[in-house]
């Protein structure tokens, strides 16, 4: 019979290097003897690991299995050390996901301050990849230090929202500072917490639930999570705040883990209305009113709707006097009726301690809080992918990383290719990359044996997304169309305008009190989340972000008139732009930066490269000679590769002439020997010219002459 595991009260998580006087270990030491006292003789049990693990083949068993998921508390020393630990980072991500399943985010770890990081705190508060690069170089970690700044920085933010407690002073000071009474007294104050850590996690697992079972792997979301649950705090009267944003993101995944990670918050009860189709409270809860609520509910009451609601409230009454704060999460919202502040009031009016969380599809609601969820993080998709299908080696991680950029971090389609992992053994990441593309998640939605944590129903993106995309007037489609061959982190909005307006005129004007019908439009989009970014209040945005499987989804049914309208109209736009002497907007160049070799990979287009080609003389002034040194490669390769299949095409061999001489240019600017050889291959060019008797207007042979006087 195997023997039950151990029970730990704290795991103790810290870098070997801090322990190396043994302090940390003297310090729980001395944690465990006050512990016994102030409990009257019992031993506190922990959970200390002395394997260094140098390969994590090991980590789920040694450290997880035995240890996090057994402990009620963690217990984290910081430092630079820890926080350059790969196996304490681990730790640290695999607790947040023990807390979701205890019910206690953000109450279930206790960290220990031991050695000081300047940018750690301050006022104002550096950004969090500013303190994780900071511990890189106090670490002298090798350069380049992203990597490690992208892993860390949310392990950073992730304790700045926890209560300290700082040591520095005790652990600089060695072994006998642990003796002093004031470290004493921060001690018993720990003790205090764990004693009662129990008492927290039992009112947890007793609060009433009636929301789906939680997703045991639901990754990352944690600041959506936190962001939450700052939306929903008390005030005086109830509190209704949204998860909007599109369908298969993840917005009923994320409600439901708020349900569960945050069950001590609500001890009268978690409840799921399905609101699906439905305009009101009184209808929704006629469903609703058969669970939980079933014994305190006459059949009178259920045979009419109105009574049925009030029974349903007073029900609720009843928990939230007796017991404490409810939560009710409103699923799938389809009418916006129901979440209008007079429908949302008949529920409200029973207090503070009340809080209905929606999620819906719809733009967002006033008066309403709301949550626009976007992408997973590119580092919290690539765990999930890990959790269904750990990596080999490191060429079926690059994969996977590569996986999550094409799938742009789209909730359902990372979990579609995660689950189709799972069940079919022969493939491997670097396999489902090659074929990975809008038809083959459409095989894996139909493949019955991948199987999705909720909504089977609707694995294909089409089934997600067509319930908001249907409901689009033919402007708001237009922009989309324009929108979808942009860069898809990089959208231009003033180009959408200038595309738009030549199909839709009277979105340019003004109404009689001023309304902007194009800002409105703009605004609608975003509102849908069909665009994303971030800009000012009270400025309209020059740039949006479109998800990049919306874009090849919207793509798929748009013929070539609007690819071919917009390469048109940005060839014309670097045109303008090199003859203009002034500034260009800054939105102009950018985008023109970001979207040229974004066009040209997709298709090579020898007139939008020739004159984009021009534009480096702006990017010498007005940017960097790096950013002309890619421009002038990106079109430089595409003049050149389409010269090639025309060589008695005079205009198109002087193309590659002048690109030479272009990249020759940047070059000599930049100090760079490799110039010399790219004036030849100019002067080259032109000497094939004359030989094969191609047409050379007299500019060109002055500018051969010239040349070879530069060249000697």
């Amino acid at each position: 019979m195997p023997t039950a595991p151990i029970e730990y009260d704290i795991f103790v998580s810290y870098a070997r290097l801090d322990n190396n006087d043994g302090w940390i270990k003297a310090y729980v030491e001395a944690l465990a003897e006050q512990f016994k006292l102030f409990t009257g003789g019992r031993e506190l049990r922990y959970f200390w690991d002395t394997d260094r693990i140098p390969e994590f083949s090991h980590w789920q068993t040694e450290i997880f299995n035995k240890g996090i998921a057994n402990s009620k508390l963690f217990l984290a020393f910081l430092s630079p050390n820890y926080f350059v630990s790969e196996v304490c980072r681990r730790e640290w991500r695999a607790w947040i996901e023990r807390e979701i399943g205890m019910h206690i985010l953000s109450d279930g770890a206790a960290p220990i301050y031991i050695v000081e990081i300047p940018a750690m705190f301050g006022k104002p508060m550096p950004p969090e990849h500013e303190t994780a690069r900071q511990v890189a170089e106090l670490c002298h970690l090798p350069l380049p230090h992203d990597l490690f700044v992208r892993d860390a920085e949310a392990v950073v933010r992730e304790f700045r929202r926890r209560q300290l407690h700082a040591v520095q002073p005790f652990y600089n000071a060695g072994l006998e500072a642990l003796k002093r009474q004031d470290l004493l007294d921060q001690l018993n104050a720990l003790v205090k917490r764990i004693d009662t850590q129990s008492e927290m996690l039992r009112v947890a697992a007793d609060s009433e639930s009636t929301v789906p079972t939680y997703n045991s792997n639901f990754t990352g979301r944690v600041d959506e999570l936190v962001e939450l649950r700052n939306m929903l705090v008390d005030g005086s009267t109830g509190v209704v705040a949204g998860i909007h944003g599109l369908g298969g993101i993840g917005k009923t995944e994320l409600a439901f883990t708020f349900a569960h990670a945050y069950a001590g918050v609500y001890p009268g009860g978690r409840y799921y209305v399905r609101c699906e189709g439905q305009s009101s409270l009184l209808n929704a809860f006629t469903k609703f009113a058969d669970g939980p609520f079933h014994d305190e509910i006459s059949d009178a009451e259920r045979n009419d709707i109105e009574a049925n609601f009030n029974a349903v409230l007073r029900a609720l009454k009843r928990r939230l006097q007796e017991l404490g704060s409810v939560l009710l999460v409103l699923d799938n919202v389809s009418d916006p009726d129901l979440l209008r502040p007079q429908e949302t009031s008949r529920i409200t009016k029973l207090g503070p301690n009340l809080h209905l969380l929606a999620t819906t599809r719809l733009p967002q609601a006033i008066g309403i809080k709301t949550l626009m969820l976007g992408e997973m993080k590119p580092g919290d998709a690539v765990a999930l992918l890990e959790k269904f299908r750990p990596f080999a080696d490191d060429t079926e991680r690059a994969a996977a990383v590569e996986i999550v950029r094409r799938l742009g971090g789209f909730a359902l389609a990372i979990e579609l290719v995660a689950s189709r992992l799972l069940v079919k053994k022969s493939l491997t990441y670097v396999g489902v990359l090659q074929g990975l593309g809008l038809e083959s998640l459409d095989t894996y939605a139909e493949d019955k044996d991948v199987v999705l944590q909720r909504h089977n129903h609707e694995k294909r993106l089409e089934q997600v997304l067509l319930p908001t995309l249907a409901d689009l007037s033919p402007e708001a489609r237009c922009v989309l169309q324009f929108a979808a061959y942009l860069p898809p982190d990089h959208v231009v909005l003033p180009w959408l305008r200038d595309l738009v307006l030549e199909h839709y005129p009277k979105l340019g004007e003004l109404g009689f009190d001023g309304e902007d019908p194009w800002q409105e439009l703009i605004h609608a989009l975003f509102r849908l989340s069909l665009f994303s970014g971030v800009y000012a209040e009270n400025e309209f945005p020059t740039t949006a972000r479109l998800h990049r499987l919306i874009g090849d989804f919207l793509r798929r049914d748009v013929g070539p008139d609007i690819d071919q309208e917009l390469r048109a109209y940005l060839t014309k736009k670097s045109r303008d732009i090199d003859q203009n002497q002034a500034k260009p907007p800054d939105w102009d160049l950018d985008g023109l930066l970001e979207s040229v070799p974004h066009l040209l990979s997709i298709r090579p287009d020898h007139r939008l490269a020739v004159d984009a080609m021009f534009l480096s003389n702006k990017v010498l002034d007005y940017r960097s000679l790096p950013l002309a040194k890619r421009l002038l490669e990106d079109t430089g390769a595409v003049i050149r590769k389409l010269a090639e299949s025309d060589e008695t095409n005079a205009q198109m061999q002087r193309d590659i002439a002048v690109s030479y001489s272009k990249i020759a240019t940047y070059q000599e600017k930049a100090g760079l020997p490799e110039a010399v050889e790219n004036w030849r291959k100019c002067l080259q060019v032109f000497d094939d010219m004359i030989a094969r008797g191609l047409h050379v207007t007299p500019q060109d042979l002055g500018f051969v002459d010239w040349l070879r006087k530069k060249l000697g």
